[in-house]
């Protein structure tokens, strides 16, 4: 951050659910500008202000040049390449923009009129650029370097570990400015010429903040301590690394930490600091926050990337306090991708792990029932609350070498009999339990359990009762029946009263199966289960979820999967209903998902299901009704009517789309208020839910006059007739039975699939030329339901499509125009679309787990051509009636032909028309 006339100005170094600038006054109150998610602007390293412009440093190592006015435009900014000669960017594991590796970042930046310097650690370098023309004026070496700031006459002062270096410009050898051999790990400097004072921040192995006499550099003053603020009970007048720190030009300063993430505004009065705000930039509490059910002003926050604390909060008055932060203990993974798996328990932080409240006696615990990854899950976690400490109890996982044939550090002290690398015979996964059986809250190796594990781990969200029993959702195998859809972990011990103790080796299925419509679908897996105090059991169900199953979406989400529902067991373990359906546009309707992940909660009669985007928080009736989204509409209370994280994403098409809720949960208070805390901007707003009042079941017997058709779902598919023209002239080249119209891969709007079938199979003759052809395909179909239906006609762009039903024609694409005049213009200043790039590969199909792993299949040379979609008008049909369908194709000439027939309607989800709907008579 820097501060300028009144303002300070904030930068994030990631942005994903939180703004990535803000401009807001010295005092908090005013909120001048705010910028959200851009990729242009997400890595923000140094800032610094020089009159009405403002020089955002990047760890990627480009400078940009913004104005102070207003929210910085990537469009008008200006930038410039600063990565040091000997840098070369590299593509992250995850991820498309070209970054520097850990390290190896630019670090320091100072502005002057005649040149703007920048630091590289790395490299014990300082390089001066010309402010116009990025022209290298000068490099100094100076081993240490970190942080940079500049005089009025061009010195620029730098700081060095043990020392302050103040260099001239445009020439001069650097000059040691301090007298103070008690300073070890300077890295930033703050200057205020006007009252003659040098600031100076330590990080990483001291944590102190100092100020010096300018002139002399004589120490005037030590805030904080070497050892920094220690954790447990919070302390606002101490830091822990300090990684900015700037003067308020009023005698004050500013300094940004990692742990808590905080930026935090002192006055100094008679060389005593005074807290006068913090938590700029809207770092209230942390995202994932776990709302205690039990005394609801009070929850655990995330405070950094590794970091938990203790906050209470004061809904009157609409404050909060922290009153903790807890070490992260080095039995807890800290990381994420390759290294997630650093620790037997998962991290304390990650939305994985998706942290939860529950009390036994007198004693709190943090659970975690984990989430995307169940490698760690369940655990179990005591609150020390008197030594502000976090304690291990318990824990379950799985894990497995990588694709070195390495197993996890930990793991192999534990078991010395490891398969080695290139063993075919070794199982994929590893079960192990640990349980805190003397009570020490310490890992010893004897208290380790390592057994086989299940074939594939379960993955999603699961419960827990008050035993200590574990239900968690069970990895399933498309097409198989009978498949249950949890596995129970039971607690092993004699009492609730101490550790739990839980066995993969006697892990047993749950009495509930998974229906047979779900495991009929391609890739059908339960990602979330809840079971209520009476027993009865809700799940989330997602299928078609493979990269070559009918996923029908728009964009991330809602296009990784095909299918989706909410399924309700009695406590008898008999199957009550299933509802809901996926989404496949961004505006999804009344009762339809895009991904949902995870059961919130229940309350008033409702199960609460939270869905990662557009409707993010569902309630939903015991008995399978759709009673509404909790953003449907806003009470008049003049608080924001909007303070959960959107993402105003060009890749949607869509301002301000809601977006990737990965850690909200919904809670009964001890007076029956529902509260919600979805993940906010950079905060987590806590959101009372009313409305509840006034609402009556009614019940009755619904009487059927005759039986109900059925359709027969014989069919093999429908007549195609190829013409080697585009006119449908003469007689077609080739006549054959095409089961599915799945012809080509789309580029829909912003998403890109590889499920395309080939148009001529590798067994046949080619008779025509996919640049030129015309194909029309004659048949009959029956509806499996009888309501409404829309068909959806999906072609590449610049062909020609079109679709009769009983000889009506109801669907056209129309002949595109070329635009002239002010339409033209127009168009030539619309925006690109943002095109998601294809993937670097994607699974192919495989008989076993084993077979399955590392094996991958190439991904087309290029994306293929964009594809045009055309939706009918809803025809009402009646289920086993046989309706004509007849449609026409005309190939655009690029190559790359596309052509998907597809339906949908109120119950039924967007998919292919299959093929035993469809009969060539």
């Amino acid at each position: 951050m820097d501060a300028a006339k009144d303002r300070l100005y904030i930068g994030a170094l990631s942005g994903e659910n939180c703004p990535v600038f803000q401009c807001t006054s010295l005092d908090g109150k005013t909120l001048h500008w705010q910028s959200e998610q851009l990729s242009s602007f997400m890595g923000a390293q140094r800032l610094a202000v020089r009159g009405n412009r403002l020089y955002l440093l990047q760890n990627d190592g480009w400078l940009f040049d913004l104005g102070t006015d207003a929210a910085p435009n990537k469009n008008t900014a200006t930038k410039c390449d600063v990565v040091h000669p000997s840098e070369k960017r590299i593509k992250p594991e995850r991820g498309k923009l070209l970054l520097l590796s850990e390290g190896h970042q630019p670090d320091g930046l100072a502005v002057h009129e005649q040149f703007i310097a920048i630091s590289h650690p790395a490299q014990q370098s300082i390089r001066w650029h010309h402010p116009q023309t990025n022209k290298l004026l000068r490099e100094e070496k100076l081993p240490g370097v970190h942080g940079l700031a500049v005089l009025q006459n061009g010195a620029l002062i730098a700081a060095a570990g043990s020392q302050i270096w103040r260099i001239p410009f445009p020439a001069g050898k650097p000059e040691p400015l301090l007298k103070d051999n008690t300073l070890t790990a300077a890295a930033r400097v703050a200057l205020d010429e006007g009252r003659n004072e040098l600031w100076v921040a330590e990080e990483r192995i001291a944590h102190t903040v100092r100020r010096y006499k300018l002139s002399t550099g004589e120490r005037t003053l030590m805030l904080g301590s070497r050892e920094g603020r220690p954790f447990g009970k919070f302390d606002p007048m101490q830091w822990r690394d300090v990684t900015d720190i700037t003067c308020d030009g009023k005698g004050g300063i500013i300094t940004v930490e990692i742990t808590p993430r905080r930026v935090a505004h002192f006055a100094i009065e008679k060389d005593k600091p005074r807290l006068i705000n913090q938590w700029f930039g809207g770092q209230q509490w942390g995202n994932m926050t776990a709302v205690d059910p039990a005394e609801s002003t009070v929850a655990y926050v995330n405070a950094s990337s590794f970091h938990r604390a203790r906050v209470r909060m004061d809904f009157a008055k609409r404050t909060w306090e922290m009153e903790a932060v807890y070490d992260t203990p080095s039995w807890i993974a800290q990381r994420e991708g390759k290294r997630y798996e650093d620790g037997p328990f998962p991290s304390i932080t990650h939305h994985d792990a998706q942290w939860q409240i529950v009390h036994r006696g007198k004693e709190s615990y943090l659970v975690s029932l984990g989430g995307n990854s169940m490698t760690h899950a369940p655990a179990l976690i005591r609150v020390d609350t008197e030594k502000h400490r976090l304690v291990p109890v318990a824990c379950a996982g799985v894990v497995r070498a990588d694709a070195d044939g390495k197993w996890p550090a930990w793991f192999t002290r534990l078991k010395s009999d490891l398969p080695k690398p290139g063993d075919k015979n070794a199982p994929l996964w590893i079960g192990y339990t640990w349980s805190d059986l003397n009570g020490d809250g310490e890992l010893q190796d004897s208290e380790f359990r390592i057994t086989k594990a299940p074939e594939m781990p379960p993955l999603g969200h699961g419960s827990i009762d008050a035993n200590w029993n574990v239900t968690m959702p069970a990895t399933t195998r498309a097409g198989a029946a009978d498949q249950p859809v949890g596995l129970i972990l039971k607690n092993l011990a004699k009492s609730a009263d101490v550790a739990p103790q839980w066995d993969w080796a006697q892990v047993q299925p749950t009495i509930e199966k998974l229906p047979a419509d779900l495991t009929a679908a391609g890739s059908a897996s339960v990602v979330a289960l809840h079971r209520d105090e009476a027993g009865a059991l809700t799940i989330l169900v997602r299928a078609n979820s493979r990269p070559n199953d009918d996923r029908q979406g728009d964009a991330w989400p809602g296009n990784t999967v095909g299918s989706a529902r909410i399924v309700r067991f009695a406590p008898n373990g008999e199957w009550q209903w299933s509802a809901g359906k996926h989404g496949a546009v961004n505006e999804i309707a009344a009762g339809e998902f895009q991904y949902p992940k995870r059961v919130m909660g229940t309350g008033h009669g409702c199960i609460f299901i939270q869905d990662r985007a557009v409707r993010i928080a569902q309630a939903w009736t015991t008995d399978g009704l759709y009673a509404g989204n909790f953003l449907d509409r806003h009470a008049d209370d003049g608080f924001p009517v909007d303070k959960v994280y959107r993402a105003p994403l060009a890749s949607h098409g869509v301002e301000n789309f809601l977006f990737d809720q990965i850690g909200s949960s919904v809670f009964t208070t001890a007076n029956g208020d529902i509260l919600w805390n979805p993940v906010g901007r950079n905060s987590s707003p806590i959101y009372r839910i009313n409305g509840w009042d006034g609402w009556e079941r009614q019940s009755g017997r619904i009487h059927l006059d005759k039986p109900v058709s059925a359709a027969r779902k014989d069919g093999t598919g429908l007549r195609g007739s190829y013409f080697t023209n585009t006119q449908w002239q003469g007689a077609p080249a080739t006549v054959r039975t095409d089961a599915q119209l799945w012809f080509g891969n789309r580029l829909i709007a912003y998403s890109q699939d590889h499920s395309g079938r080939p148009w001529i199979g590798k067994k046949e003759n080619a008779t025509f030329d996919l640049k030129s052809f015309s194909a029309r395909w004659e048949g009959r179909f029956e509806a499996p339901l009888s309501e409404a239906y829309q068909f959806i006609l999906e072609h590449d762009e610049g062909s020609t499509a079109r679709l009769w039903v009983d000889g009506q024609l109801i669907a056209e694409s129309q002949v595109v125009v070329a635009k002239t005049g002010r339409a033209l213009e127009r168009a030539k200043q619309a925006p690109t679309p943002q095109v998601t790039p294809p993937p670097t590969g994607v699974p192919q199909a495989a008989s076993t787990a084993k077979e399955k792993r590392g094996q991958r299949v190439r991904a087309p040379e290029q994306p293929p051509a964009k594809t045009r979609r055309i939706i009918s008008k809803p025809i009402a049909l009646t289920a086993g009636t046989s309706h004509e369908i007849k449609i026409d194709y005309a190939a655009s000439g690029n190559g790359q032909p596309q052509m998907h027939l597809n339906w949908e309607s109120f119950t039924q989800e967007r998919q292919h028309v299959p093929a035993s709907a469809l009969t060539t008579k």
